[in-house]
């Protein structure tokens, strides 16, 4: 067969009205409707792509999704001949076909680092809550909206500069308050090697499993993998949300964090964590203003067979009485926003003493122990479900019920529903 490129194959084609299987459809997963079908075609005109690996367009032939992605990755090796709206193309077709193009392995992670200088991604959300339960407590429901976006700029194939700018929560019919679209991360990721990585600036941070903290830090981080099974992970400098939002530096602690796991096989890991916090002057859930922790130390651990999935984790702080917050839960599902139909519903159970250092924690909301309580500390149960009608949409529900202080004094049930969407 003569080699000719893939737009002539169209060409031919259409003029001609020959019913072969190329002309019905070209591409075996790919319908002919479709955009990465026309994303193809559009950069085969342009001389980006051109044919099979060996040169030619083999048109009696359907294409798999593995040979497409063949294709694509000459593509992204040609894309310095792309202009950025080609480049943006190609891009779109490398994230759809990911899982072919990892199948390449190392020769298209090589091309991978040449598409392209800045990502773009993002979210947003429309978020219900609402809350009953304590006699006396006026608390009117929320309707809240948020969109968060992101970049991602190589600066080359090991050092990435990324930042995140967010609108913040606004509530639905409250036109008093102004938006204020903020960056709330920005940092550097530079990579040595393969299996050590390292952050610095205002970074994502988790402490342990993430039961007491999970979210912004001011400092620096490394992870190391060592081998297949153990990750440590450290991290120096200060926390910047949660009960630390909009603090000094004059009244925030200094954090020394380190957190090791060990993934003992594909079902079961572990983990452990230990942190040096410096004297805070922020407001916590046990009411005081003047806090010192000193260490903080717990121990986290999860276990999965197929949908089935429980986990749990334990922190303390050291020389504190009643300062130990655990909890434990069980899944079932596998739900992924990516992964339309994907599912999961899970039910946890919380206990958290009055000390306990609970720093940010999206587990539980436990923010109305303030003032209504006498910072007795909870236990609680909640229940929570997720669903993705479609690909990167996902809807979640949460219901947060039986919630007593550690004395027995009734906390407020809470609803909460999630409508997120992921680009």
């Amino acid at each position: 067969m003569m080699k000719r490129k893939m737009t002539s194959a169209f060409a031919v084609a259409a003029v001609m009205g020959v019913a072969t299987a190329f002309a019905v459809n070209p591409f075996s997963d790919v319908p002919s409707d479709s955009w990465a079908y026309q994303a193809v075609d559009q950069l085969a005109t342009a001389g980006i792509i051109n044919g099979y690996p060996d040169g030619t367009f083999k048109g009696q032939n359907n294409i798999t999704r593995y040979e497409m992605a063949q294709m694509i990755a000459k593509g992204m090796a040609n894309q310095d001949r792309a202009n950025a709206e080609q480049q943006a193309l190609l891009n779109r077709l490398a994230e759809e076909f990911s899982n072919e193009l990892n199948t390449l392995g190392v020769r298209v992670a090589k091309l991978e680092d040449r598409v392209g200088n800045v990502k773009v991604t993002g979210d947003a959300r429309i978020n219900y809550i609402g809350k009953e339960g304590i006699d006396g407590y006026d608390y009117e429901d929320k309707l809240t909206a948020r969109v968060r976006l992101g970049l991602d700029a190589k600066v080359n194939k090991n050092t990435s500069v990324k930042a995140r700018i967010t609108t913040g929560s606004i509530e639905l019919g409250d036109s008093a308050k102004a938006v204020e679209p903020n960056w709330d991360l920005v940092y550097v990721e530079h990579k040595f090697g393969k299996n050590f990585v390292v952050d610095a600036g205002r970074y994502t941070q988790k402490f342990g499993g993430g039961l007491i903290y999970n979210s912004n830090f001011d400092g620096v981080g490394a992870t190391a993998k060592l081998g297949k099974k153990v990750t440590l992970n450290g991290a120096y400098g200060y926390m910047t949300a949660g009960r630390f939002a909009k603090t000094s530096k004059a009244d925030n602690g200094d954090v020394g964090l380190i957190n090791a796991n060990v993934a003992v096989n594909d079902r079961f890991s572990f983990g452990g964590m230990f942190a040096r916090v410096g004297t805070t002057n922020v407001r916590m859930g046990n009411g005081k203003t003047n806090n010192e922790f000193d260490n903080v130390y717990g121990f986290n651990a999860k276990y999965n067979v197929g949908k089935f999935g429980i986990d749990g984790e334990w922190v303390k702080a050291s020389g504190l009485s009643d300062s130990d917050v655990w909890n434990v839960g069980v899944k079932w599902g596998d739900y992924k926003i990516n992964k339309k139909n994907s599912w999961v519903i899970r039910l946890d159970y919380f206990d958290q003493a009055k000390n306990a250092p609970v720093f940010k924690t999206q587990k539980y909301e436990s923010n109305d122990l303030l003032k209504k309580t006498r910072y007795e500390g909870y236990k609680a149960w909640q229940l929570g479900a997720s669903y993705a009608p479609e690909k990167n949409i996902g809807i979640n529900a949460y219901y947060g019920f039986n919630a007593k202080t550690q004395d027995g004094n009734r906390v407020n049930d809470y609803y909460r529903a999630d409508l997120n969407f992921k680009f």
